[in-house]
């Protein structure tokens, strides 16, 4: 233990020397008017020889510093990284974005590594799982700290620098998604500099991730949840019809992420994909009616997903009709009808419910039971009828007919 804490706390001596030392070289590659005191175009050209040369020497310290610490991290049993440490290393990665000068490939590639060992091997350490979602928050903060800045980076005239893996990228947002994290201005800024610079690469699970995160934002993101739709159905739209079936995991997270923002109207070319890639799948096609009448109990406007879950709803469909007697996702529906503000609504929900009373009754006659509307999705076709723009008496006489031609007690 004792050796330990001594190899430990020589490393940190080390780590603050080193980096010291570093950041007095990017200072002086910061610092021009020291470079270029001599006011002459000789000693111009020596000094801007000599700034290439501190930036050179820059990254090459820094990148023997990450290799160093990577070579600890794996070889040795008694050396402890902290993540205070891997922060002081990210800090001095970023100081060279701040200076303007664009660090190796090697530099971002070892730092990743590192951090995602050291972070794993803490998270073995730690049994409580207070303190390892604080771990993981963390380094997923420092994930997306370094991909913006390698975005940044790979952007610039200058640089030799590829793009990350979206692999990468969809790492983080994985992590993010598994330890509960909200979308961050930080997260939503790398994901949009990852799209607008290859939105053709992006994997289809990294749309969806990020679609899951969005849902479990404030409200206030839902517009961007609206754009991560229209992207997911754009590059989806784009690929071979072939390859629906090795995705239908990452649609169906899709699905339950809009169906929790409420995207009814946006979410029902996937739901009809979903529908149509398990027509014989009874089970399933029943939880994706299920996650997208969801969203439209969450959704604002919602006229036309209504109308839509209408003809979903009245189709001879067995796979429906096995849904026919949870009475639930029926009255909510005609509750909703009745709340629309459709000039129609109260003869649509008249209809709906002659129609359900209909099927539920071919479908209760094998099992012998007998079939009576209940009185709330009574209430709700009366409601409908007294919502229309008709005069009051129109509406009321409206009600007294639907009622009496069902033979229902006023």
């Amino acid at each position: 233990m004792r050796q330990s804490l001594l190899v430990s706390n020589e490393l940190s001596i080390e780590t603050h020397q080193a980096i010291r030392h570093v950041s007095h070289v990017l200072d002086l590659c910061n610092n021009r008017s020291d470079l270029l005191s001599i006011n002459s175009r000789s000693a111009s050209g020596i000094s801007t020889f000599q700034l290439d040369q501190n930036q050179k020497v820059a990254i090459k310290s820094i990148e023997g510093i990450l290799r160093r610490f990577l070579s600890l991290q794996r070889d040795s049993t008694n050396c402890r990284i902290h993540s205070h440490t891997l922060d002081e290393l990210l800090d001095l990665i970023c100081q060279c974005s701040n200076y303007r000068i664009i660090p190796s490939l090697s530099c971002l590639e070892t730092m990743w590594t590192l951090q995602q060992e050291v972070h794993e091997n803490q998270m073995v350490e730690q049994s409580e799982r207070y303190l390892r979602k604080k771990l993981s928050r963390k380094h997923v903060g420092r994930s997306i700290r370094l991909l913006n800045n390698w975005i940044q980076w790979s952007q610039k005239k200058t640089s030799n620098l590829k793009l990350p893996n979206p692999e990468y990228v969809a790492c983080v947002f994985r992590a993010a998604k598994e330890i509960g994290m909200s979308m961050t201005t930080n997260m939503w800024a790398l994901y949009q500099q990852q799209y607008t610079i290859q939105p053709e690469v992006i994997p289809l699970d990294q749309f969806s991730t990020v679609l899951s995160i969005l849902s479990e934002s404030p409200s206030c993101w839902k517009e961007k949840q609206v754009l991560v739709l229209k992207q997911v159905e754009g590059i989806f739209r784009a690929r071979n019809d072939s390859s629906v079936s090795q995705w239908i995991p990452e649609l169906e997270t899709a699905l339950e992420a809009a169906s929790a923002a409420g995207l009814s109207h946006d979410a029902t070319w996937l739901y009809n994909l979903l529908n149509d890639n398990h027509c014989s799948d009874g089970p399933k096609l029943q939880r994706y009616l299920e996650l997208w009448i969801q969203s439209i109990y969450n959704d604002n406007d919602m006229e036309g997903s209504l109308l839509y879950l209408e003809n979903v709803l009245l189709r001879s469909d067995s796979n429906i009709l096995s849904r026919l007697r949870d009475r639930r996702f029926y009255n909510k529906y005609l509750e909703k009808l009745s709340r629309s503000g459709m000039v129609d609504a109260g003869e649509r929900a008249e209809v709906f419910f002659m129609e359900w009373q209909h099927q539920a009754e071919l479908f209760v006659s094998s099992t012998r039971d007998e079939w009576c509307p209940d009185k709330e999705s009574i209430r709700y076709v009366a409601l409908a009828y007294l919502q229309s723009d008709s005069s009051r008496e129109a509406q009321l006489s409206a009600v007294r007919r639907f009622l009496l031609k069902h033979q229902i007690e006023q």
